[in-house]
């Protein structure tokens, strides 16, 4: 069973290679060093076996709320819960950092990825109109109510 763990520099480079795998784009290591300084930014990894990144997740926190930036499971590793522990993960660490509400975008037709955030209780609020640079691309918006 995965491990979550808060991100690491030395996560970095696997946690690149997942996010091309999931997104197809590449955040600099720069910029994913200055995410793991953000004081607003929470990010976890799940470890498997060895110590591999799974997959990972990011959001930012600020005042009550917390903002799901990114949540990604390398496809290998995927349909074995991974992604909802590190879901669940980040709304407890959130919550216990006194955040409200949770929101996120999601692709429209991302079905996976909306049963996974609809099993955590997440509800539609909003769609975004050609939000991703595809002919399918809307996001839909989405949001928890963190319970005290």
């Amino acid at each position: 069973m995965a491990e979550i763990t808060p991100m690491t520099e030395r996560d970095i480079e696997e946690v690149r290679r997942i996010e091309v795998l999931c997104f197809g784009r590449l955040t600099t290591r720069e910029a994913w060093e200055r995410e793991l300084a953000n004081p607003v930014s929470l990010s976890l990894v799940a470890r498997e076996g060895e110590g591999g990144i799974a997959g990972y997740g990011t959001v930012w926190l600020v005042a009550d709320e917390a903002q799901l930036i990114d949540l990604a499971v390398d496809p290998l590793w995927r349909r074995q819960g991974i992604g909802l522990r590190l879901l669940r993960s980040l709304i407890h660490q959130s919550a216990a950092a006194g955040v409200a509400r949770m929101h996120l975008e999601v692709g429209a037709v991302n079905e996976p990825a909306l049963r996974l955030y609809e099993s955590c209780g997440f509800i539609e609020t909003g769609r975004r109109k050609a939000y991703y640079a595809r002919e399918d691309g809307d996001a839909l918006l989405m949001t928890l109510l963190i319970e005290a």
